[in-house]
């Protein structure tokens, strides 16, 4: 993000104001930059094979693994944030423009069928009535058309130079990337704990019994069964390693949701309440 913020990210901007468009349409591209980590985490790269590998990854196994595939990333990184700003450039500045060519052709076509029954009465006041006020529809529809055509062709070359941006910089972050830890915050069981480090230590936190009330009965029953902690087996053998594969899934969901933006902290995480005493 920090290089984006030195010096594309103005230019495109300046590009931006330079349409004439709208005046927030520099806003709307920053906004759409002001949390890229959050693109690059809808984005993610492949996964590496666990089957194909003797031992668990380290961080400069990953950060090699990462490195190759920098240029898609950062691709497909600069589509997702172009496709956010150009959600509020559509909804603004397209969208109105086409309701109102839907709303004109649905009048048009009344009006057609109008004419037609009316007949051929040429001194009819209401079919000249009609017959103007259609073609002023016609005339009006082409205008509109043309203006969404001028407006798409303006957005879509910011887009473009958006989109074809490069940072070979990118390439060369390996080194930087090996030293990185390999969970980060949202990986730790609250927001207070230090994240696990090694991937077996991240195994043995996911494997510890910490129950969620949002998990429901069967997820958070499923390990005290497995250990033979209940009088009585409450779910089917069948299913309790699933139940606790389904958790695993589930956190795993959460965190990238948050990892995208989606969600302000993972459901298990405490929130912290104050009450005031008067």
């Amino acid at each position: 993000m920090s290089v984006i913020q030195t010096n594309p990210l103005s230019t495109w901007k300046t590009a931006a104001t330079a349409t004439e468009l709208h005046d927030d349409f520099p806003q709307w591209i920053e906004t759409a930059f002001s949390h890229l980590d959050h693109h690059c985490s809808q984005v993610g790269f492949p996964p590496l094979n666990a089957e194909d590998l003797e031992q668990d990854p380290t961080a400069s196994d990953l950060a090699k693994h990462i490195c190759q595939h920098a240029k898609a990333m950062l691709s497909k990184t600069l589509n997702l944030a172009c496709s956010e700003w150009w959600s509020k450039f559509n909804q603004t500045l397209i969208a109105p423009l086409k309701q109102q060519i839907k709303e004109a052709e649905t009048e048009a076509k009344a009006l057609k069928e109008e004419i037609t029954q009316l007949g051929t009465q040429k001194a009819d006041q209401r079919r000249t009535k009609v017959t103007v006020r259609l073609a002023t529809l016609k005339a009006d529809i082409k205008t509109w058309k043309a203006t969404i055509k001028a407006i798409t062709e303006k957005g879509n070359a910011i887009r473009k130079a958006i989109e074809a941006w490069k940072c070979p910089d990118s390439e060369t972050w390996e080194p930087w990337l090996a030293t990185q830890p390999i969970y980060d915050q949202i990986s730790s069981l609250d927001d207070r704990r230090t994240p696990p480090q090694p991937i077996a230590e991240f195994i043995a936190q996911e494997s510890t019994y910490t129950p969620d009330l949002n998990d429901g009965v069967r997820v958070n029953i499923a390990p005290l069964q497995r250990s033979g902690l209940l009088a009585n087996d409450v779910l089917a053998a069948k299913d309790v390693n699933k139940a606790i594969g389904d958790r695993a899934e589930w956190r795993a969901d959460e965190r990238r949701w948050c990892r995208e933006g989606k969600l302000p902290q993972p459901g298990w995480w405490k929130i912290d309440t104050k009450v005031d005493i008067l």
